[in-house]
């Protein structure tokens, strides 16, 4: 995604209840493009305190949010309904439906998203494309986990909207698309 191409640059905080990997940031940007929605997040400064997994055949994958991996939580309109999307610096991801907050996800036949990483001199990004329903307008909640090389997990977001890490929450979906 050329820096021309992209909207604003969107920054993704730290849950404050959560610890931190010190000297880290986490920034985001997008493009929507017709029903395509491209994703650019970079993870900036001590990469090397993140404990990251090597990269992999892309392919679909359960429980990549239990380690380092960047999201998408897109809702169309004012309904509850929503899907999530996991992209692992792996190259791994995964798509899942919800038709209410936290209801029992579903697997549904989704077109693979594109998921690529690159390391830079100061941190790494990954770019992700992702197919999108045509309505509008779109509700998105961006958001990554990061596991530091001890394991524990920090919860990054554009918005946080509960006093637990909640993605899911359905005022986390603060970035609208029309």
């Amino acid at each position: 995604m050329s820096p021309a191409a992209t909207s604003s640059t969107l920054t993704l905080t730290p849950h404050p209840a959560e610890g931190t990997p010190p000297g880290i940031e986490v920034v985001a940007n997008y493009l929507l493009e017709g029903n395509q929605l491209m994703l650019d997040y970079r993870i900036c400064g001590a990469i090397n305190q993140l404990n990251l997994p090597p990269v992999a055949t892309p392919r679909r994958v359960d429980g990549l949010w239990k380690h380092s991996c960047l999201e998408a939580f897109v809702r169309e309109g004012s309904g509850p309904a929503y899907q999530e999307y996991n992209f692992s610096p792996s190259g791994e991801w995964a798509c899942y439906q919800f038709t209410e907050y936290r209801g029992q996800p579903e697997q549904p036949a989704c077109e693979a998203p594109s998921v690529k990483l690159h390391t830079e001199a100061n941190g790494m990004s990954i770019n992700c494309r992702i197919s999108l329903p045509s309505s509008r307008p779109i509700h998105i909640g961006l958001c990554a986990v990061l596991e530091d090389q001890l394991g524990a997990l920090s919860y990054w977001a554009l918005h946080h909207p509960a006093q637990k890490a909640d993605f899911h929450h359905p005022d986390a979906f603060v970035l609208e698309v029309k």
